[in-house]
């Protein structure tokens, strides 16, 4: 059946279950406790301190097992994936590492300049700085959850977080030489 011969309904029926992972219900069930009130006051309770003392031991491991999956999935064999061209790769990361940043530097000098963002140097640093971070390692879990391109994905991620040495360094002393004048 094509999509256009779907109703409006059905449609957002069919959007909404490629939306229902397990990621986005935890994410949302974590904004549901956090935002309402009688639901984070379950988790002020005996019961609700042992959960969070155990998703707390559990938290230090995150990253490392991030970086752990990274690892697997550049040394995983090849399902008949396609080779990316070098070209293509440093394309990429001159884009999201150069690029983006300089753009989204621009605007936010725009915007302080006009007065629509105040100018307060901590926040206006922090602003910088996220622009000129590379993308996160979820997203070569987001790719493996639904086997999209995770080898070539997971090679260019870690060519990028090696290239990052480099130019989030020469970002953050732009950004403190233009905070300080």
């Amino acid at each position: 059946m094509a999509t256009t011969d779907l109703t409006w309904m059905e449609y957002v029926r069919l959007q909404l279950l490629y939306l229902l992972t397990e990621q986005l219900i935890a994410s949302f069930l974590g904004l549901l406790i956090a935002l309402v009130p009688p639901f984070s006051l379950l988790l002020k309770n005996p019961v609700g301190e042992i959960l969070i003392g155990g998703i707390a031991l559990l938290a230090p491991g995150a990253v490392p097992l991030q970086l752990l999956l990274l690892g697997v999935n550049v040394t995983a064999e090849d399902d008949g994936s396609t080779k990316l061209p070098v070209r293509f790769m440093v394309g990429v990361i001159a884009l999201r590492l150069f690029f983006i940043p300089f753009i989204c530097f621009g605007i936010i000098h725009l915007l302080l300049v006009c007065g629509l963002m105040p100018y307060d140097k901590p926040f206006v640093l922090v602003m910088l700085i996220l622009t000129s971070a590379p993308t996160a390692v979820n997203t070569s879990s987001i790719c493996s959850m639904y086997s999209y391109k995770v080898k070539e994905f997971t090679k260019l991620l870690l060519f990028m977080y090696t290239s990052c040495i480099f130019t989030t360094t020469v970002w953050l002393t732009v950004y403190v030489w233009y905070l300080e004048s």
